[in-house]
């Protein structure tokens, strides 16, 4: 039976040299400018020192090599990029077993920002992959709320959280209180138990009751949290 054009190209990167391969990669971007931007904004994290800003511009890279000469990404092209930073919140999984807090910290984030943005403008999402990224950024957050953070990491993830939250950056989105809730996990001192309760106290019952109700539950996890269930 004959291999697949996936199988051939899998036995090749086994068969070839890395000089030949360096080669071909290097062939490659130098010809095809499409490729090269996609090289570059996929490593680009090796060229300069670690920051969420670093990792929002590489994620706006790739929307861009993906979008068409609009802005717009199509269907297929959304199911490619949503797969792309899927990898890269599943690297970043991982890399919190490495003891690289503040690199996973940095990528999700910057995954919920950029991605949001793309499937709330300009994407057909409708496969589900770039949302599927945002959920996987989530998963590293809540993984991060459990891990041993030191204060400089706490403070800094709770902060950021509780920003994402505040700017409604996404709200009509579940995941707006899904990172209140987060930020609940975090919550250590009185300082940080109050910033929450500013904040959902912002949330006045209206005709989105959904929301107050919401805040409302949020409310007594944090009392639950930081006083004891006697007192929620």
């Amino acid at each position: 039976m004959e291999k697949s054009v996936t199988e051939q190209a899998e036995e090749l990167l086994d068969i070839l040299s890395h000089d030949a391969l360096k080669i071909f990669v290097h062939e490659t971007c130098m010809n095809d400018s499409k490729y090269r931007q996609l090289f570059v904004a996929k490593h680009v994290h090796l060229l300069y020192p670690e920051s969420k800003e670093l990792y929002n511009r590489q994620l706006q890279t790739l929307a861009k090599v993906y979008a068409d000469k609009y802005g717009f990404i199509g269907y297929q092209e959304a199911r490619r990029l949503g797969h792309i930073v899927s990898e890269m919140t599943e690297e970043a999984m991982s890399d919190i077993k490495k003891g690289k807090i503040q690199k996973s910290m940095f990528v999700a984030l910057a995954t919920i920002e950029e991605m949001l943005n793309v499937i709330s403008h300009n994407a057909d999402d409708s496969d589900g992959q770039i949302g599927g990224s945002i959920e996987n950024a989530f998963e590293v957050l809540n993984i991060l709320t459990e891990s041993k953070l030191n204060k400089i990491q706490h403070d800094e993830l709770f902060n950021c959280l509780l920003t994402l939250f505040e700017n409604d950056l996404l709200k009509g989105w579940d995941w707006h209180f899904t990172s209140i809730a987060l930020a609940i996990k975090l919550v250590r001192t009185k300082q940080e138990k109050e910033k929450i309760k500013s904040a959902l106290n912002n949330i006045k019952p209206d005709e989105k009751s959904w929301d107050y109700k919401k805040s409302q539950e949020l409310m007594q996890e944090l009392i639950k949290k930081t006083e004891g269930n006697e007192n929620a």
